[in-house]
C-alpha cells in the first residue's frame, strides 16, 4: 500500500538569506544622536489651532448628515 505524505521530500527555506542583512548594524556610524521624545503635555513647535477647529467642523457636518441619513432611512 502507497504512503502519500503531506510534506514535501525538501524542506523550504534551506538556503535562506541572511536577516541580518536586511537590516542596519546597531553600530551605525551616525554622529547625530536623536532627540529623546517629550513627555506626556510637553509640546515643542507650533500648533495650529485653524486646522483642529476645521476637523472639528468637518466632524459636525459628518454626523449631521448621518443624522438625516438614519432618520430618512427610518421614515421608509
Amino acid at each position: 500500500e502507497p504512503v502519500i505524505s503531506a510534506s514535501p521530500a525538501i524542506l523550504p527555506y534551506v538556503n535562506a538569506p541572511d536577516m541580518s542583512s536586511f537590516f542596519p548594524s546597531p553600530t551605525s556610524q551616525n554622529s547625530e544622536a536623536f532627540a529623546p521624545a517629550p513627555s506626556s503635555g510637553e509640546f515643542i513647535g507650533k500648533s495650529s489651532s485653524c486646522a483642529a477647529k476645521s476637523d472639528g467642523g468637518l466632524a459636525i457636518i459628518a454626523v449631521r448628515i448621518c443624522t438625516v441619513f438614519v432618520m430618512i432611512l427610518a421614515l421608509c
